[in-house]
C-alpha cells in the first residue's frame, strides 16, 4: 500500500479522486492506496479547477502540491513516515512537525482499482529528445487469453530497456480490423502487468507511467502503432461497419422452413468480429412480401418460457408488404424480382453471452399469409454492425 497528501494555496480545496470526494487541505492524507495511476481534481470556492494524474508507487508516500491561484504543480516522493516539505515557504524552509491524518480518514478508507487508469486527460510530461514510436504488427496469432504475460502470442514493446526509462503517456492504436488486446506493466515485476483489455478497430487507448506493453491479436500481420507523440487521433470506431449474412438457402444459415403467423425459426451464425456489437442496419431480401420480425438472443439457449432465463436482446421489424418501404426491379416482360428493403439507423446492443463470436437470430412471420418453405419462400438479411463501445 501507499499514501498520498495532498497541500494547496489558497488552502481548503476540496480533493476528488475518480470524481469521490475524500476530504479538504490543508495536509489531507490517505493511506492504504493500491499502486497506481489516479486521477485527481482539486476545487475550491474561489471557481479554481485543477485536473490531473497522478502514479503512486508501491510503498512510498507521495506528496502533491497546487498553487490553485498559479495552476502550478510540485510533488515529491517519499518514504513513508519521511517529513514533508513546505512548498509554500522558500525552498530551504521546512515545516518544524509532519501534517496529522484528519480523523475522518484515519484508518484509510482504502482506494482500489482493479486496472490503471485509461484516460484522455492531458497531463504535464517532460519532452524528450527521442520519443517511443512504433508502426509494427502481430508475429504470432493468439486465438484467446493466455493469461500468462510472458506467453509468445504477445508481440513485445519493450520500452524502458529501448528507451531506458518509463513513458509518462503512450498511446495505442489499433490499424486492424478485429480487436487488439493488449496489457500493460508499470514496473519491472511479473505481478504489475494487467488484465488484457481490447482495443477495437480504429480505437485509440492512452496509458501513464509505462514500463513496457505486449499485444494480442487472432490474427497474424494485425497492423497497430504505439507512440509518445501528443496526436489528435479520432477515437471513434472505424466508419466502416462489419457485416454478418444470413443465405437464401444453405442449411445453418437460412430460415427455410414454412411459417405460419406468429410462428418462429431460430438460427446461430458465428464469425462476429466480437462478443459485445451494435446493430446499425439490416438488408433484407424476401420473394414473399411478407411481415416479419427478426429477434435476437443472446444465448443458443434462447426462447425460453422462464422469465428469469430467456435471453432476449432486441428485435427489428422487416415489412416487406409495405409498398412504401420496399421495392422490386422490373427484369423485363413484365416479371419482377424479389421485394428488397433497408433498415437503418439501429442501436441494438448485442452480447454473445456464449462468448463465441455468434449471432443468436430468429425469424418470425408477423403476416396472415404463412411462409412458404423453401426456394418459393426464401428470404436473406445482412446484418451491419459495429463494435460496441
Amino acid at each position: 500500500m501507499a499514501t498520498l497528501v495532498f497541500n494547496t494555496t489558497p488552502p481548503c480545496a476540496e480533493v476528488y479522486i475518480f470524481d469521490k470526494l475524500y476530504g479538504k487541505t490543508p495536509d489531507l492524507q490517505i493511506i492504504n492506496v493500491e499502486a497506481g495511476t489516479y486521477q485527481y481534481r482539486i476545487t475550491d470556492n474561489n471557481n479554481h479547477l485543477y485536473i490531473n494524474d497522478i502514479y503512486v508507487q508501491l510503498g512510498k508516500l507521495t506528496h502533491i502540491y497546487i498553487n490553485l491561484n498559479t495552476n502550478e504543480k510540485q510533488e515529491e516522493v517519499l518514504n513513508i513516515g519521511e517529513q514533508l516539505s513546505d512548498f509554500t515557504q522558500s525552498p530551504t524552509s521546512q515545516p518544524s512537525t509532519p501534517p496529522q491524518i484528519p480523523s475522518p480518514f484515519d484508518g484509510g478508507e482504502p482506494i482500489l482499482v482493479d486496472e490503471p487508469l485509461l484516460s484522455d486527460t492531458p497531463i504535464s510530461i517532460s519532452k524528450h529528445a527521442d520519443y517511443y514510436d512504433v508502426a509494427n504488427t502481430i508475429t504470432v496469432a493468439g486465438a484467446s487469453d493466455p493469461g500468462d504475460f510472458d506467453s509468445p502470442v504477445y508481440n513485445r514493446e519493450e520500452i524502458y530497456k529501448i528507451k531506458g526509462r518509463y513513458s509518462e503517456k503512450i498511446i495505442v492504436k489499433n490499424d486492424g480490423f478485429i480487436p487488439l488486446y493488449v496489457i500493460v506493466a508499470h514496473a519491472t515485476s511479473s505481478t504489475s502487468w494487467t488484465k488484457e483489455v481490447p482495443i477495437y478497430s480504429g480505437e485509440i487507448k492512452t496509458y501513464y507511467n509505462i514500463y513496457g506493453i505486449r499485444l494480442r491479436s487472432t490474427v497474424a500481420g494485425h497492423a497497430y502503432r504505439i507512440m509518445e507523440y501528443d496526436l489528435q487521433f479520432s477515437i471513434e470506431k472505424s466508419e466502416l461497419p462489419f457485416t454478418l449474412s444470413t443465405t437464401s438457402s444453405t442449411a445453418g444459415s437460412s430460415f427455410t422452413s414454412a411459417l405460419s403467423q406468429y410462428e418462429i425459426e431460430t438460427i446461430h451464425i458465428a464469425g462476429l468480429q466480437s462478443n459485445q456489437i451494435k446493430i446499425i442496419a439490416i438488408n433484407g431480401q424476401s420473394v414473399q412480401p411478407l411481415k416479419y420480425r427478426l429477434i435476437f438472443w443472446s444465448s443458443s439457449t434462447a426462447n425460453t418460457t422462464n422469465l428469469d432465463t430467456d435471453k432476449f436482446v432486441t428485435d427489428v421489424v422487416m415489412d416487406f408488404s409495405d409498398s412504401l418501404s420496399t421495392f422490386q426491379i422490373d427484369t423485363g416482360g413484365g416479371l419482377v424480382n424479389q421485394y428488397y428493403l433497408d433498415v437503418s439507423d439501429l442501436v441494438g446492443l448485442y452480447t454473445d453471452d456464449d462468448g463465441t463470436v455468434t449471432l443468436h437470430m430468429s425469424l418470425q412471420n408477423l403476416s396472415p399469409t404463412a411462409k412458404i418453405a423453401g426456394a418459393l419462400g426464401a428470404v436473406q438479411f445482412d446484418i451491419k454492425y459495429g463494435m460496441k463501445a
